[in-house]
């Protein structure tokens, strides 16, 4: 019999799929693990037991998370929900309600940009809103105004024609009210009420439809004639034509991506001025309205502002380039194809340089980056070894190193409510991915500067609820508080928990369970500081143990682990294929605080099975760090 010892000193491939268990060939196999529940991979390849979560408020209803950052001290934090947009402070304190018109079915579609003070929101069904930070605690929305001069007229908004280029239009004046538009086709509808139509350049205002033929309008423009005419168009943005699905602010600009009517169109403000979109004769400074034209029409679904304007559709990704030499003006609008994997809803982000998208079918999150020996841009998948850790995506942030972590984690939260973490450093090739759990479901995800944000669906005493609670790198409970007091066993303030069992942990000792009831506890002994939560369960699980000699391998050889080593680091207990490692040792003071562990633990296991895989998880809620682990193996 040959006894066989294999060293997995890191985990920079994270979880690998499970049709993965006969690719030991590949190298991220020996570096990789079936499973990689609740923990974080770390930047030198260990794995710490993930962040808990702490309480900030209870959002009422569901929606989606999202951010508006006005300066280091004034930071927001954005909850859309049905007909309402809530804002609250980065502490969790609500500053302000605001009234939308976004159904709880329009949600998936709203998009938003942020420039200063000013944020615009759009959404294909109704008209963009403008929401302006008024004070610290105090913001305004309004739909959105484009400017136009002081005499009311013209407006400087985007306009198109939307009938054939052979329709012609009459005018029954030139001035004044009552005056009659007739088209030679059908090409108007009830919904034209309130919007410009533009007969040579100038504007009427709809005030009445009659058919698909003639509506009544106000002249504000003189017009030039009464004649048939093919030069005239309308508002581009209308509840007939639709309204703009995305927007960005790019290059002192305000940028419109695609409607209902213009799919494949982007729509440029003058520069500085955001919300004129005046064409004028072209000039650098002018506003631009520009189609990608291809052979199938692409629909716009994501801008991005990079070094070049990036434009995610439906079927495929493009970019306009620009360089100091050629700017983003009117006259230097080229569509450059780059890649045709589409994209969903979940808005991309920029990380490392590099812009991440998740692709149409939801399972592959790629990397949009320029090569420069290439000189465009490709997009690789990151989710090729792991495509079961991604279901049906809803959100997505990154959040590089911060003061709680030296790593670069992109956070994914899945319709099924788990959430996915990738670590990725592409100097080193890293890319390691794990999944996380809770006592309910993570349903969005939002950051603000190094602080991550989550909305969690949680059954408390029987009831639905939607609460706000931040990562604590320093924490090892959800949804948890910190109470203090003079030595004490009752504490008090926790109805956001009635009637769930919580874990109690004081430093770094595990304190016990216990049940909520009337929004308190009583621990077993006294404490000046606690925090109080819901507990989860991490797991990691390495790959199946093969090895390959002359004759063969020993893929379907029974094995048995004869012995284990794990190096762990500020650690206090784990768990080894259900053995749990005890808190304290004979040589310990038991009247202190658990020690912390560092070094190597050493076990002997028994039985035989053909897979000899290890399973280590935590039955406390307490740090745990593993950075390798090394199987003696007897075949």
């Amino acid at each position: 019999m040959a006894l066989i010892r294999r060293l997995q000193n890191s985990f920079v491939a994270g979880q690998i799929d499970k049709t993965m268990a006969m690719r030991s060939d590949m190298a991220s196999y020996g570096h990789g693990c079936e499973t990689i529940t609740n923990f974080r991979p770390l930047l030198l390849g260990g794995l710490s037991r993930r962040p808990g979560t702490q309480y900030l408020a209870d959002l009422g209803v569901d929606g989606f998370l999202g951010r508006f950052i006005f300066n280091e001290s004034q930071q927001y934090i954005l909850f859309f929900n049905a007909e309402d947009l809530d804002i609250y402070t980065s502490a969790g304190a609500l500053a302000q309600n605001l009234t939308t018109p976004y159904a709880a079915g329009d949600l998936d579609e709203v998009r938003y940009s942020q420039s200063g003070d000013t944020m615009i929101i759009t959404h294909p069904d109704h008209a963009p809103r403008k929401v302006v930070r008024t004070g610290a605690t105090s913001f305004t929305i309004a739909t959105l105004e484009f400017e136009e001069n002081s005499a009311g007229f013209p407006k400087y908004q985007p306009y198109n024609k939307y009938a054939d280029t052979t329709v012609t239009l009459a005018a029954s004046g030139t001035s004044g009210t009552g005056v009659t538009l007739t088209a030679s086709s059908a090409v108007f509808a009830s919904g034209h009420n309130g919007t410009i139509i533009r007969y040579k350049s100038k504007e009427c205002l709809v005030t009445g439809f009659t058919d698909t033929t003639h509506v009544t309008v106000t002249v504000r423009e003189t017009l030039p004639s009464t004649t048939a005419t093919e030069d005239w168009d309308e508002q581009a943005f209308s509840a007939v034509r639709g309204y703009p699905r995305t927007v960005r602010f790019h290059d002192n600009r305000l940028v419109f991506g695609g409607s209902r009517d213009l799919p494949d169109t982007i729509f440029a403000s003058k520069i500085g001025a955001f919300f004129n979109f005046d064409l004028g004769t072209t000039l650098d400074d002018e506003a631009i309205q520009a189609s990608i034209g291809t052979d199938q029409v692409a629909e716009i679904r994501h801008l991005v502002s990079a070094q070049n304007l990036q434009i995610f559709t439906d079927r495929e990704e493009f970019f306009i380039p620009t360089s100091d030499t050629k700017p983003f003006v009117p006259d230097n609008v080229a569509f450059r194809r780059q890649s045709n994997f589409g994209t969903g809803n979940v808005p991309p982000i920029r990380m490392e340089g590099a812009t991440m998208y998740f692709d149409r079918s939801g399972q592959h999150l790629r990397e949009f980056l320029f090569s420069d020996v290439e000189q465009q841009f490709s997009s690789t998948s990151m989710t090729k070894l792991i495509p079961t850790l991604l279901s049906t995506p809803v959100s997505m942030i990154g959040v590089p190193h911060s003061t709680d972590h030296e790593e670069q984690y992109v956070y994914v939260c899945n319709t099924d409510g788990t959430l996915a973490l990738l670590h990725t450093l592409r100097s080193e090739g890293v890319t390691a991915w794990g999944k996380w759990t809770t006592t309910g479901t993570f349903e969005s995800i939002t950051s603000i500067e190094d602080d991550v944000f989550v909305m969690v669906k949680r059954t408390i005493n029987s009831a639905t609820k939607y609460y706000l609670e931040k990562l604590r790198f320093d924490w090892t409970l959800d949804c948890a508080k910190n109470l203090t007091a003079s030595e004490t066993t009752s504490w008090s303030g926790l109805g956001h928990l009635e009637g769930a069992t919580v874990q109690v942990v004081a430093s770094t000792f595990h304190e016990g369970s216990y049940t909520v009831s009337s929004s308190a506890i009583t621990t077993s002994s006294g404490q000046t500081n606690i925090i109080v939560g819901l507990d989860y369960t991490p797991e990691i699980k390495d790959m199946p143990f093969e090895a390959t000699f002359a004759n063969g391998t020993v893929a379907n050889k029974m094995k048995r682990i004869t012995r284990l080593t794990i190096h762990v680091v500020d650690s206090h207990t784990w768990d080894v294929n259900g053995y749990t490692h005890p808190l304290y040792e004979v040589t310990d003071d038991i009247s202190s605080d658990p020690p912390t562990r560092n070094g190597r633990f050493e076990y002997r296991l028994r039985g035989y099975d053909r897979l000899a895989q290890v399973t280590i998880g935590q039955s406390a809620p307490l740090p745990l760090t593993i950075l390798g682990i090394e199987k003696e193996v007897r075949i």
